[in-house]
């Protein structure tokens, strides 16, 4: 309570008394704990201490915040519903089997839980101190969810007929992800000197991905991971992410012009459109290969 109450008189001794507080701070007004992109010049909330502080900045007034938080709040309400309406996907469908509804059904848990993690995240980093480590925390988690979680279905309906071996693309990829979780959620990492490491570690857990992609190609061929993953898709879905990350640890383009970018078009807000985007293209790539496999082949193998 002494450090929240000292805190909070630390960030208001600009203003005399009786005076209002203004409702947005400027990059050098905020506390430490609340710097991370100097290039961002203002808009930043307040310290909040509250969570009903934080949950009527949501929709209250416009801060730098407002675009991170709302694309993945609104994003993530599209994916809860394809959840709730997955049935509607295999109307017709009679060879599916409970393969097909988990890699269906994590995939789009995955996907829901890290937009929520990270609409979480967004909405309470000016919570405290102490919420916001733990909220970046859950952050991370929902990063490494979705890259593992996103994956299953490509390995279901990529190495459909090669059971053993899609079992262990699927264990190797959920062990990547947990080691990857061991690292990123160390404490150390979670501050802004550290945001490359953090960008390699998700690049690394990417590699990992693209072994039994390169796998399928030399082993079926550029046609058939089109047809049964969706390849195309995929393809997309990767370049929408690694050009989203590369452009948040660039910080680009409020490096370019620092205080432009301050409420839209900052880095921050393109990764997070284009991790929508990426999630929408690895759905589609689910879509086809569930297609072929149960609309085309009907759920039968080669001899």
């Amino acid at each position: 309570m002494a450090s929240k109450l000292a805190a909070e008189e630390a960030v208001n001794t600009a203003c005399p008394a009786g005076v209002a507080q203004p409702l947005l701070l400027t990059y050098d007004a905020l506390p430490a704990w609340l710097q991370d992109n100097a290039y961002v010049l203002q808009g930043y909330r307040r310290p909040q201490y509250s969570w009903s502080g934080c949950a009527r900045s949501v929709f209250g007034y416009l801060h730098n915040e407002t675009v991170n938080i709302q694309t993945h709040l609104f994003a993530a309400l599209g994916f809860l519903y394809l959840i709730f309406n997955v049935q509607d996907t295999h109307i017709g469908y009679t060879t599916l089997t409970w393969q097909d509804r988990a890699a269906f059904t994590l995939s789009l848990l995955a996907a829901a839980f890290c937009l929520i993690a990270s609409a979480l995240f967004h909405t309470a980093n000016c919570h405290s101190p102490n919420v916001s480590k733990k909220c970046n925390a859950l952050d991370y988690s929902g990063i490494i969810v979705v890259s593992v979680g996103s994956f299953y279905p490509t390995l279901h309906y990529g190495f459909f007929c090669d059971h053993y071996l899609k079992i262990g693309y699927i264990v190797a990829i959920t062990v990547a992800g947990a080691a990857s979780a061991y690292v990123v959620l160390k404490p150390d990492y979670a501050t802004p000197t550290y945001r490359w490491a953090r960008t390699c570690v998700f690049y690394a857990l990417g590699v990992v991905a693209l072994v039994p992609l390169v796998h399928a190609y030399f082993a079926y061929g550029l046609t058939r991971m089109q047809n049964e993953m969706g390849f195309h898709w995929l393809g997309a879905c990767i370049c929408f992410y690694v050009v989203g990350g590369m452009i948040y640890g660039c910080r680009v383009p409020e490096r370019w012009m620092p205080g432009t970018f301050d409420y839209f078009g900052a880095s921050h807000q393109i990764l997070h459109v284009c991790v929508v985007l990426a999630m929408l293209s690895n759905y589609k790539a689910m879509l086809t290969g569930f297609e072929y496999w149960h609309g085309q082949r009907q759920g039968i193998c080669d001899a």
